[in-house]
C-alpha cells in the first residue's frame, strides 16, 4: 500500500518538475532560517547562565532620548540597596568609555580595551570562578582574567605583582577564569570604593 503511495508521489514530482524544485527550495530555506533563529535564540539565552545568581541578578538601564544605555549615576547602587529591602549586593562597573587603558608592567606597556573599575562586591553578584588569589578586598586590588595574566606576566604567578595605570599602582589580588558567554567580557577589573567618581 505504501509502495503505491510512494510511486504516485514520485510520478507527480517528476511530472511537475518546476513546482517540485520550487517547493524543495522554499522548504529548505524555511528549515535553514528556522534552525538559524533557534541557534541564535539559544545562544542569547545562554548568556550568564554560568552565574549562580543569574535568576536574582538585575541590570539597571537608563533611557535617554528613546535610547537605552546600561549606565547610571555612581550613588544609585548605594541608594537602591538602602531603599529596597530585597537588594542584597550591588556591583558597579565603569569602563574606559571606549578608550584604551594603558597598563605598565615593569618597563613593558600594554593596551587594553576591556578594563573596568568595579566595586568589591563584584564577585558576590557574579560568580566568576577564581583560579587563584582572592576577591577585590582592597582599594588598590586588581583582578585579571587568565589570558590577561599570561599576557602581562607570562608563566609567572600574577598574584602580588604590581601593575601601573596612569599615575596609580595596582596589586594583582586574583585571577579569574573567563567565560565567553558573559555580557561582561572582562580583561581586568580594578577595585575601588567609588567607580563612578573616577
Amino acid at each position: 500500500m505504501f509502495k503505491s503511495y510512494f510511486k504516485t508521489a514520485f510520478r507527480n514530482l517528476i511530472r511537475n518538475r518546476m513546482f517540485t524544485v520550487l517547493n524543495i527550495l522554499v522548504l529548505s530555506t524555511g528549515l535553514a532560517a528556522t534552525i538559524l533563529i533557534l541557534l541564535w535564540v539559544s545562544n542569547e539565552l545562554s548568556y550568564d547562565r554560568w552565574n549562580v545568581n543569574a535568576d536574582r541578578t538585575y541590570r539597571i538601564i537608563a533611557t535617554t532620548f528613546n535610547q537605552a544605555y546600561p549606565l547610571s549615576g555612581a550613588p544609585l547602587g548605594l541608594a537602591v540597596k538602602a531603599q529596597i529591602p530585597g537588594v542584597k549586593y550591588f556591583a558597579r562597573l565603569k569602563g574606559a568609555d571606549g578608550k584604551q587603558s594603558i597598563f605598565m608592567v615593569g618597563q613593558r606597556r600594554f593596551e587594553e580595551k576591556r578594563a573596568f573599575f568595579a566595586d568589591p562586591e563584584l564577585l558576590k553578584v557574579f560568580s566568576f570562578p577564581l583560579v587563584s588569589g582572592e576577591t577585590l578586598g582592597r582599594p588598590d586590588g586588581v583582578l585579571l582574567t587568565e589570558s590577561t595574566a599570561r599576557r602581562f606576566f607570562g608563566s609567572e604567578a600574577a598574584i602580588g605583582k604590581t601593575i601601573g595605570m596612569d599615575s596609580n599602582t595596582f596589586v594583582v589580588t586574583g585571577v579569574l577564569r573567563e567565560d565567553e558567554r558573559s555580557f561582561c567580557r572582562l580583561a581586568g577589573g580594578h577595585g575601588t570604593g567609588e567607580p563612578g567618581d573616577e
